[in-house]
């Protein structure tokens, strides 16, 4: 299982902080989300700043990014303001 935490917007939309699901790469794990929250769009999730392991996916492998027993992942909603 790895562990999935969010955080802006998104936790706001699903009111759930973190959950446990099993995936084995951030691409599966986006793909499920959605069927699991109704409201959430493939695309809301696209859009957010994802971490594996305190890492950004940018410096991993992005979304083929490999997942495992115990790794936790953070969707961040993206931030605008002015």
């Amino acid at each position: 299982m790895v562990k999935v935490r969010f955080f802006g917007m998104i936790r706001m939309k699903i009111k759930e902080s973190s959950l446990e699901i099993e995936a084995d790469s951030v691409s599966e794990l986006l793909k499920k989300l959605p069927m699991m929250f109704a409201e959430i769009a493939p695309a809301d999730l696209k859009n957010c700043i994802i971490y594996v392991n305190g890492t950004d996916i940018v410096k991993l492998k992005l979304y083929g990014t490999a997942l495992k027993e115990g790794d936790e992942v953070q969707v961040f909603s993206p931030v605008a303001g002015g």
